[in-house]
């Protein structure tokens, strides 16, 4: 019998015990420290509604700290391994055996031991055979186990609250859309007929763009669980500028140079002027009121008159033309450079090479447009459904009978087209 064999093979029995009990140890630590993640993780998407539990994925969801528990077991464990000489010391010091392991282990590790060494290896070996060291590593569970009630309790307590702000958003969700759905199908239903009838029309092709925009745009606000109603009002006083703006025309209506020469035919500088616009002849006007400009005092106060008209001519009707608007401006700005006379000469010349332009392509047979396009009365049925269905939406958001139907009795079905050629302008 080889007694130092003997003794090895102990140790290393006495090794693998250790190294089991630093393994459920390790783990079970490492568990509670994936736990303690995975309740942090949970209450993040909890609070920030990131996402929603998922009952069916629970076996996974309480797995997979258990598994990444033991992998991290293990290397420590491994990492912990302690050598023969190790083991004998921890032995030696729980057993009370007065360092015969260590001894022995000694003793062993020689090349050639005298008498007294084998003398030691054999007393050694029966008492180690004699003794069970079982009981000195003994195997149990990790105490730290208990702890991990700690977060399952906590994780339930979350997954209760995220289940429950779920079926809570979930129905924010469905009354946010049904209170928008009638809307939201006039619109789509809208910017269809738009497209539909006015394929060669740039206006209706961008409102078309900007109703199916809305509609999405107020879908996902319903989908977020918004205030889809606040959106939805939102989006279509957005439509109702866009329209007004398509209403307002580049040029000077004729109603609008008739108040102006009304203003200019007040004083005497500019009355020549006056008379030339309401009788049509802009170039010749633009001529006038070029050489009154010359004249700084006079034009000065020319300049006061016009200014005033525009700012009547603005409060009388809802928008002014885009060049009287911008002449409006520039004549509030004031500033040395401005010259409100010269600025109207050159927006009388422009108007009078616009006219010739189109009176030579009218004649010409080359007059641009094929098909119905939108015209003012078609803008002006577009603002009235806005507004119906505006006032729809702050009543009940529920769509009228026959929404969305042509032979029904909605905002869309009033809308029709006139088959004139283009929008009132310029």
């Amino acid at each position: 019998m080889n007694t130092a064999q003997d003794i090895c093979r102990l140790l290393r029995a006495l090794r693998r015990r250790i190294f089991l009990r630093d393994f459920l140890r390790s783990t079970a630590r490492a568990t509670l420290f994936f736990y303690a993640l995975l309740v942090a993780l949970t209450a993040l998407a909890t609070w920030t509604n990131a996402s929603r539990p998922d009952l069916s994925a629970l076996p996974l969801t309480l797995a997979w700290p258990f598994v990444l528990g033991a992998v991290a077991g293990v290397v420590v464990a491994l990492l912990r391994r302690p050598t023969l000489r190790r083991v004998a010391e921890i032995v030696d010091s729980l057993g009370g055996t007065r360092d015969r392991l260590i001894t022995a282990l000694d003793f062993s590790d020689m090349e050639r031991p005298g008498d007294m060494e084998l003398l030691a290896l054999r007393e050694t070996g029966e008492f180690a055979r004699a003794r069970n060291f079982r009981p000195l590593l003994p195997i149990r569970p990790p105490e730290e186990l208990r702890w991990l009630v700690v977060p399952l309790a906590a994780l339930a307590i979350l997954w209760w609250d995220g289940l429950r702000s779920a079926a809570e958003r979930d129905a924010r969700i469905a009354a946010a859309t049904a209170e928008v759905a009638g809307t939201v199908k006039q619109l789509d239903t809208l910017a269809d007929k738009l497209a539909a009838k006015s394929t060669d029309d740039e206006h209706a092709k961008r409102i078309a763009e900007r109703l199916k925009q809305s509609a999405a745009e107020i879908r996902a606000e319903a989908r977020e669980g918004g205030e889809a109603q606040k959106a939805a009002l939102r989006e279509m006083a957005k439509l109702e500028e866009l329209v007004k703006e398509l209403r307002r025309p580049d040029a000077a209506t004729p109603a609008e140079l008739g108040a102006l020469a009304d203003a200019l035919a007040k004083h005497e500088l500019t009355k020549d002027a006056a008379k030339d616009m309401k009788e049509g002849s802009l170039s010749a006007a633009a001529k006038k009121l070029a050489d009154a400009a010359k004249n700084e005092e006079a034009a000065a106060q020319a300049q006061q008159v016009i200014q005033q008209a525009l700012d009547h001519l603005a409060q009388q009707k809802e928008q002014l033309s885009k060049q009287l608007e911008q002449l409006r401006q520039q004549a509030q700005q004031g500033g040395e450079r401005q010259q409100l006379l010269q600025q109207l000469s050159e927006m009388l010349n422009e108007m009078q090479k616009q006219r010739q332009l189109a009176q030579k392509q009218q004649q010409n047979g080359k007059q641009q447009g094929g098909g119905k396009q939108m015209t003012d009365d078609d803008l002006k049925k577009l603002l009235g459904a806005l507004q119906r269905m505006k006032d729809q939406q702050q009543g009940d958001g529920q769509p009228q009978q026959g929404d969305g139907d042509p032979q029904g009795d909605s905002p869309v079905s009033m809308l029709s087209f006139s088959p004139s050629s283009a929008v009132r302008g310029g």
